[in-house]
């Protein structure tokens, strides 16, 4: 479960807690799962700009988070264009609620 406010991530066993930056770009493909999200969008939301080397500072910061995600959500590259979240964004296909508060997720 992503908490936006607390810039957390509450995963099966353990809360991830993320950059202002990782949080922004969870948020974004969150709230756009199953579509893709692509570079150009990124880049403005982080960075208000879209170049070469903002593209490549998008990659290394979508790298981190998959890293710290690892095994809780899966975030899919679609080379040339974005990234994109699953319907089901949730690795665990078994877990449907919190574990720590019990909420629905």
């Amino acid at each position: 479960m992503h908490d936006e406010d607390n810039h957390i991530f509450i995963g099966t066993n353990r809360i991830i807690d993320l950059t202002v930056k990782e949080n922004k770009i969870l948020s974004l493909l969150i709230h756009n799962k199953g579509k893709v999200v692509t570079y150009e969008q990124l880049c403005k939301l982080i960075y208000n700009d879209m170049d070469y080397y903002l593209k490549q500072c998008m990659s290394n910061k979508v790298f981190k988070l998959r890293k710290k995600l690892k095994g809780e959500v899966e975030i899919l590259t679609i080379r040339e264009i974005g990234y994109k979240i699953p319907t089901n964004i949730y690795k665990n296909k078994d877990v449907n609620y919190c574990p720590f508060c019990g909420k629905e997720i």
